[in-house]
């Protein structure tokens, strides 16, 4: 029977600066429960990955972080984390809107099409060899009409869908694929969680372009190493990339 780790207790605020920052906070305090979620209408300073900002208008989006024990995962498995956050926000939107053009961008980045629906940012701490804590921040945007011009290509699911959700509706959706994909972990169906996740990767098994090292290529998305690289088959050779060394073009 599945235990439903993720979102038993809720912690809710109106304003916060970022709440993987409280959530962290909370960790080193406290040691909040497991699955605890930090949910806020509004942060000051929302992080993406490395220096990039996340944008989201007031009420309008779910922001939020998950605090997880995942003790059982070795450090060289954590990139599961994100294969299985990824997997629970794809299934989630699909849920409420059936559409295979819903993708993973690699690493942990959901797309509709070409454009940007939701992010992910994990922060792990390891002690010896296992994981001893992670946070987990996820931006999605549900019900935002319009974003600044100077990003480069957001899309809510109210611009897909064309009317107004239900955030409490959307959040218990996404909660309930969370405890699904989380529950796959703890009772060791990795395979399974890697599996579904190459095969929702956005351009997998599809010639498409990129950019590396800032020089136009041609390659096909055929898979991911154990540390989360991806793989493509560029001319025959299978090339592994880390995040940033690798950019999708799109057309």
């Amino acid at each position: 029977m599945m235990n439903n780790t993720i979102g038993k207790k809720i912690l809710a605020f109106e304003t916060v600066e970022s709440t993987n920052t409280l959530a962290e906070k909370l960790v080193l305090s406290e040691t909040p429960q497991e699955g605890t979620i930090i949910l806020t209408q509004f942060q000051g300073h929302g992080h993406g990955l490395g220096a990039n900002t996340w944008e989201s208008k007031k009420g309008k989006n779910l922001l939020l972080s998950i605090i997880l024990y995942p003790i059982f995962l070795l450090p060289e498995d954590q990139f599961i984390i994100n294969q299985f956050v990824s997997l629970s926000i794809l299934n989630c939107v699909k849920q409420l809107f059936p559409s295979d053009a819903f993708k993973i961008k690699w690493p942990n980045d959901i797309y509709f099409k070409n454009k940007k629906l939701a992010g992910i940012l994990t922060k792990n701490t390891i002690s010896g060899n296992h994981l001893n804590s992670c946070i987990i921040g996820i931006g999605l945007n549900v019900n935002q009409e319009s974003f600044s011009p100077e990003l480069p290509n957001p899309v809510s699911l109210h611009q897909i869908c064309g009317g107004q959700l239900d955030l409490q509706v959307v959040l218990e959706v996404l909660i309930s694929q969370l405890n699904r994909y989380y529950h796959k972990l703890q009772t060791d169906d990795c395979v399974g969680i890697r599996k579904a996740y190459i095969e929702s990767l956005l351009n997998f098994n599809i010639r498409s372009k990129y950019l590396v090292n800032e020089n136009p290529v041609e390659g096909t998305i055929c898979g991911i190493s154990q540390f989360g690289k991806l793989q493509v088959d560029i001319g025959g050779s299978i090339c592994e990339f880390d995040m940033k060394e690798i950019v999708h073009i799109f057309d």
